[in-house]
């Protein structure tokens, strides 16, 4: 379980505070949500990227012990 589903889905920041309702999903509950309620979801993650940011910092991982962050 990634270090963000540990931590409480409340967030303060610059005077207000955010709420993050997947904070607790697991991954699979996740993507279990995207595909039964038919998401958009970008296709690079059926390309085997797990974590998609911007050109310098979306690469795929090179191996099944890297995390999701990677």
């Amino acid at each position: 379980m990634s270090s963000a589903a540990n931590s409480s889905p409340f967030h303060s920041s610059k005077g207000r505070w955010k709420l993050n309702p997947l904070a607790y999903w697991s991954y699979d509950q996740v993507w279990s949500c995207i595909r039964n309620n038919d998401v958009p979801y970008n296709p690079l993650y059926d390309q085997g990227y797990t974590s998609i940011g911007d050109e310098m910092t979306t690469s795929k991982p090179d191996n099944a012990d890297e995390g999701e962050r990677s």
